[in-house]
């Protein structure tokens, strides 16, 4: 630490006036300066859409919830743009009435059956794109909220987010059989039931009847048996910096707690579409030094933050 003072006229004055202490000093210059903020990134993912009342037993046929992850970047230099992508929430469809849900979230079960979409992912990155796209750039990704999986007939779907969205299992599903996987922080879910595998950024599908589709996320969950609930796409928060972006510190990534699943609705015997609710689209708040500076909402389309 070096000084350079003035001792001259009448601007000379106390000299005990400048006191530098022994030890260890910390100074962000990045903050004295104005040159760098600090940006804390809250994520919600989409939840998944309700099933159907096909059986009639009284079960509910909820979506799952989406995931909740955040995180800190220290410093962060003005002129840095990040480009967010916020997941729909699903629906209850059949596999033939309606496309995937925008950032991954798949598509119901075979034919013409109702059952629940997955909600899409919801993320963050330094690269533009849906999630799916990023597959050869990962590194580009700052932080993903998981989408909640699609519910099935009288069965519920799982929740989303975590290092492993939820697996369905057999609690709460028809007859006890066995819902779809959620998705890790290496691979998608695995249906054993025909169609389509989680991958990363996309949920997966079974060719089963009235069966959720799986929620996306940095990978995605998948369908299961026949009438099942899908399982959730998984969160993440493991971004270890690019360039002068330094890692992602702080971080939470849980199962749930993002945005709400669709709530099924009974309604009489048959194949009828739910008359319950929509999962929930999912949601980025960006704060920067502390408080809220801009939330982002569904469009359909890449947004832009720039500092």
């Amino acid at each position: 630490m070096a000084f350079n003072y003035l001792r001259y006229g009448s601007y000379v004055g106390n000299e005990s006036g400048l006191n530098a202490k022994a030890g260890v000093h910390n100074l962000t210059v990045g903050h004295l300066f104005g040159d760098g903020v600090d940006i804390l990134l809250k994520v919600w993912g989409a939840g998944g859409g309700p099933g159907s009342n096909y059986s009639n037993n009284g079960n509910p046929h909820h979506g799952g919830d989406g995931g909740y992850a955040q995180g800190t970047l220290e410093t962060v230099a003005a002129g840095t743009t990040f480009y967010i992508v916020v997941g729909q929430g699903g629906v209850s469809q059949t596999g033939t009435t309606h496309p995937a849900r925008y950032n991954g979230g798949a598509r119901a079960g075979n034919g013409g059956y109702w059952g629940g979409s997955g909600g899409g992912a919801t993320h963050v990155a330094t690269a533009t794109g849906i999630l799916s796209s990023l597959s050869g750039d990962t590194g580009s990704v700052i932080i993903v909220g998981g989408g909640g999986g699609g519910g099935g007939n009288c069965s519920i779907g799982a929740d989303g987010g975590g290092n492993v969205g939820a697996d369905v299992g057999t609690s709460g599903q028809y007859g006890n059989r066995t819902g779809g996987p959620g998705g890790t922080q290496s691979a998608g879910g695995v249906t054993s039931q025909g169609g389509i595998n989680g991958a990363f950024g996309v949920g997966g599908y079974s060719n089963q009847n009235l069966a959720g589709g799986g929620g996306s996320g940095w990978y995605g969950g998948t369908g299961g048996a026949n009438s099942t609930g899908a399982g959730g796409g998984s969160g993440y928060v493991g971004f270890s910096g690019q360039g002068d972006l330094p890692a992602l510190t702080s971080t939470t990534n849980t199962q749930g707690g993002g945005s709400t699943g669709g709530q099924g609705s009974g309604g009489s015997s048959g194949n009828n579409q739910s008359g319950g609710t929509a999962g929930v689209d999912g949601k980025v708040e960006v704060w920067t030094d502390g408080s809220l500076n801009t939330t982002f909402t569904y469009t359909g389309s890449v947004q832009t933050f720039t500092v």
